[in-house]
């Protein structure tokens, strides 16, 4: 029995590190879209933003799909082999079970934990980008809406003299 449990663990290893390979892979991926993202929305470039945002959509159900199935795999290993235990570390199990695939699991995991970071903290300055440009649109949108609902058009009087500099002004914004 013991030489059956060494070749599924190594057949589930094998497949967990192809899983991390592709998952590492997908993320890099929606890194690049998400670097060009931000040079969309900079530019204000809405039709390559539109397109960009296609492609995102076209490559997100992938990712979502080789990440359950790491997960999975993952969970399987935790019920059926005690991968890793709570207060064992990936490296610790690794070496307790001996296993050939156990240097190559512990790169990908380094490599796929690097690119996961990378992809978060893009996203993160993406969304940070968004809501500054959607948060200077509402502001230049509150003075459009004052200078239309003043009486006398916000910015000259009856004689054709600027009447108010509040609303014919420079947005300031802080960034």
């Amino acid at each position: 029995m013991t030489g059956m449990e060494t070749k599924t663990i190594a057949d589930d290893l094998t497949t967990l590190c192809g899983l991390l390979e592709d998952e590492t892979q997908a993320y890099r991926r929606l890194w690049r879209l998400a670097v060009r993202q931000n040079h969309y929305m900079r530019n204000q470039d809405t039709a390559r933003l539109a397109s960009n945002t296609k492609d995102w959509e076209r490559a997100l159900p992938e990712v979502q799909s080789i990440r359950h199935n790491r997960e999975q795999l993952q969970r399987s290993l935790a019920e059926r082999r005690g991968w890793p235990r709570d207060v064992e570390t990936l490296e610790d199990w690794a070496q307790r079970n001996g296993h050939p695939e156990a240097e190559r699991l512990l790169l990908l995991r380094d490599e796929w934990k690097t690119a996961a970071e990378e992809l978060a903290r893009q996203n993160a300055l993406n969304g940070n980008l968004a809501r500054f440009c959607l948060d200077l649109v509402m502001d230049e949108a509150e003075v459009f809406r004052r200078g239309i609902q003043e009486g006398d058009g916000g910015s000259y009087d009856e004689n054709g003299k600027r009447a108010d500099a509040g609303t014919g002004g420079v947005v300031t914004h802080r960034a």
